[in-house]
């Protein structure tokens, strides 16, 4: 079963509400037929089987995201080397290819004497 906080909240809370029933049956036994008031012993236990396995299912889930965020924290340096190599080396790289390009297509149109390809000294 693969259920989110918010599943286990409402069973929480629908396991109190169950609770609460079964004791005001208990205080007043005449409310409910013989039938109900077994349909509802046996729903009650079946509750208080569910929420422990469900408490089981979060404790083991705490532990396996603990042991997640310390793989995050292992990885976070070379992500951030990552980062730093596209954000400072590219640009670099970029500004050094579009310089080249600019040398070179003013080469190449002076060498072809196009409209405005003067070499000032």
């Amino acid at each position: 079963m693969n259920l989110d906080g918010q599943d286990i909240e409402d069973l929480v809370h629908l396991a109190g509400d169950i609770g609460t029933v079964h004791q005001q049956v208990e205080q007043s036994p005449n409310v409910i037929t013989e039938q109900e008031r077994n349909d509802l012993d046996q729903f009650h236990q079946d509750a208080k089987q569910e929420s422990q396995i469900l408490a089981q299912e979060a404790l083991t889930a705490n532990e396996s995201n603990i042991q997640e965020s310390a793989e995050v924290s292992s990885t976070s340096f070379w992500s951030f080397l990552g980062s730093c190599g596209i954000n400072l080396v590219l640009p670099f790289i970029n500004g050094v290819m579009l310089g080249f390009g600019e040398i070179l297509a003013h080469e190449i149109g002076f060498r072809y004497n196009w409209a405005g390809a003067k070499v000032s000294l």
